[in-house]
């Protein structure tokens, strides 16, 4: 094992001392389906592959490797297709795959054990060539065989991609690398996916490392452009660049050790994700909703008429329990905001500020990490023009058209115990508002209602305190959440920000009035925020004095974690997921792109 480290290491100038005893390998898991021995190399048909799914049989052809780990990344990758596991002794994979006839003995093999087992009987269509390590040089010798090229959809390099250099020069020979260039530029061009990985260590000096070497050729060979990275992969690996172009990705993960070679094969299951295989339906993956990096949540987009956008975002499909109650959240858009920017990313040069203001998407990751009684489902609603008080002025008949949109959304979850929550910010309020305009008793399975400095628009004339009281007596799984600051005395560029009976301050002010007529609200004072409390806790009123005078529009939502807040008022979770405006509680789970 010593000395074939050691050869490894010559052949991606890997440093000798940096070898250690090998490579730790992730825990082995029986994944289950069916495996065939083949005259080379073993056939695993996973236990969720489809026959019915595909036109034809789709393959993954891997060379190098043990058997269980590629089979085992095949799974999580969930493709409904097959894969043939190869190793050649010795490197020998050119002696075997220079002639074309091994390749379609593989083929036929594979497509014959198919059919006399009754799993599937088409014909092959895609092929996806994928490799780690030294299984390049079988990947290289099939692209130079003219026959196999229409059937071959991808090309997978797990930092697998050596080849011989120019005497005395860092770069490989131009033969070496042109089958790979070649299929490189069809991919850029959008004919095929090529996706190459490699080990880039964080020190340039270090860079002579033949598999940067060869992403270099590549890139430049394309035409693309190589742009910084931060992510990380499914072992942790750290990105540090990244080339696309087309259908053509390269990825620079740090590292320059043995062990960090190898987990580019422990994660070829990212690879293997991003491929044009034909997805297999996950367990629990909703009907229309696709999976999304780098958590695996799933979601769907889709218009409303007239002139919604809507973004729903569920958690991964192996996280959700169909036995446990389904919580779905709408979460009503502040003006001027987009989905993207309220869902919300790391922001760093040349990203929009207000991707980095809100961050309901990871404050929804944070509540689902500490809820794991329930599963938690947050539709965002994006009303045209980017305003929800717009859109009530541009459709008179919204009282008909608020609750048909909730609906559509409940539809689209197949789950049977639903509950369902209001949130808004910002102008987001007035979709809120409609909905309760509505009806004459709001109904049960609407369980809490948040205002996130976004009740402008509450009304004692239209019966909003009346309608919102007789809610909450009717059942103890009942809530409100209002949060708001003094606006009263803002002011932008000189100019005050609110008139002179605006803001929410205001507006909040009216409905406790309102509320105290029919109830006790509990007032306490800490440092700048006093709390009405009512009802048990199911009645949160939380205003923020504001004494100097900052603008905390934003800042109630997103750093001072009130959204999270918002969902777990009154509930045994109240304090544990986070504190309202205590430090911010979901840093780790704000996503990078």
């Amino acid at each position: 094992m010593k000395r074939m480290l050691l050869i490894l290491a010559l052949l991606i100038a890997i440093p000798a001392s940096a070898i250690g005893d090998g490579p730790i390998a992730p825990p082995r898991r029986d994944v289950p389906g069916k495996r065939f021995d083949l005259s080379r190399g073993r056939l695993f048909v996973p236990d969720f592959f489809s026959p019915e799914l595909s036109p034809s049989t789709e393959l993954v052809l891997f060379f190098h490797g043990a058997a269980w780990c590629s089979e085992q990344n095949f799974y999580d990758a969930r493709k409904n297709a097959v894969i043939v596991s190869i190793s050649v002794k010795n490197y020998g994979y050119p002696e075997v795959f220079k002639n074309p006839a091994n390749l379609r003995r593989i083929l036929e093999e594979t497509t014959t054990t198919l059919a006399q087992n009754n799993i599937m009987k088409k014909p092959l269509g895609r092929i996806c060539l994928a490799s780690f390590s030294g299984g390049y040089s079988a990947i290289r010798e099939i692209l130079k065989h003219d026959e196999f090229l229409p059937l071959i959809s991808d090309v997978v390099l797990a930092d697998s991609l050596y080849g011989p250099r120019v005497k005395g020069e860092d770069r490989l020979e131009p033969e070496a690398l042109a089958p790979f260039l070649d299929f490189a530029r069809k991919a850029a061009s959008g004919n095929g996916n090529f996706i190459f990985s490699h080990l880039y260590p964080p020190e340039k000096k270090h860079r002579s490392n033949t598999t940067t070497i060869a992403a270099e050729a590549l890139i430049e060979g394309v035409g693309a452009e190589k742009k910084p990275a931060s992510t990380t992969n499914s072992r942790g690996a750290r990105l540090l660049y990244r080339a696309d172009l087309g259908n053509f990705h390269v990825l620079g993960y740090s590292g320059m050790t043995t062990q960090d070679h190898f987990e580019h094969f422990y994660a070829l299951s990212d690879l293997l994700l991003q491929t044009s295989l034909t997805p297999a339906p996950r367990k629990n993956q909703f009907p229309g909703f696709i999976l999304t990096q780098p958590f695996g949540e799933q979601v769907k987009k889709y218009e409303f008429d007239p002139d919604v956008k809507i973004l729903i975002h569920a958690p991964n499909p192996e996280k959700f329990d169909p036995g446990k109650p389904t919580r779905i959240v709408f979460f009503a858009l502040p003006n001027g905001n987009t989905t993207d920017q309220t869902f919300g990313k790391k922001v760093k040069e040349g990203v929009d500020w207000h991707y980095g203001i809100q961050h309901i998407g990871a404050q929804t990751r944070r509540l689902r990490e500490v809820i794991t009684d329930e599963n938690i489902i947050v539709a965002y609603l994006e009303a045209g023009r980017r305003s929800w008080p717009r859109w009530k002025k541009n459709h008179p008949d919204y009282r008909k058209i608020v609750p048909r949109i909730l609906d559509s959304v409940k539809n689209q979850i197949p789950a049977k115990k639903v509950t369902l929550e209001l949130s808004s910010h910002s102008g987001g309020g007035s979709l809120l508002f409609g909905y309760i305009d509505a009806f004459e008793r709001i109904p049960d399975i609407l369980r809490r209602i948040s205002f996130l400095d976004s009740d402008y628009g509450y009304s004692d004339e239209s019966r909003h305190g009346d309608k919102l009281i007789e809610w909450l007596r009717r059942s103890p799984d009942h809530h409100l959440v209002v949060l708001c600051y003094d606006d009263r005395n803002i002011r932008l560029n000189g100019k005050l920000v609110v008139g002179p009976t605006g803001g929410t301050f205001r507006k909040t002010h009216k409905m406790i009035e309102r509320f105290e007529k029919d109830m006790k609200l509990a007032k306490t004072e800490k440092d700048d925020i006093i709390r009405y409390r009512g009802l048990e806790g199911r009645v949160e009123i939380v205003v923020h004095t504001n004494p100097e005078n900052r603008i905390l529009h934003t800042v109630l939502v997103g750093d001072m974690n009130g959204f999270i807040h918002a969902c777990t008022v009154g509930t045994g979770y109240e304090g544990k997921a986070a504190s309202f405006a205590g430090p911010v509680a979901y840093t780790k789970w704000i996503q990078e792109e």
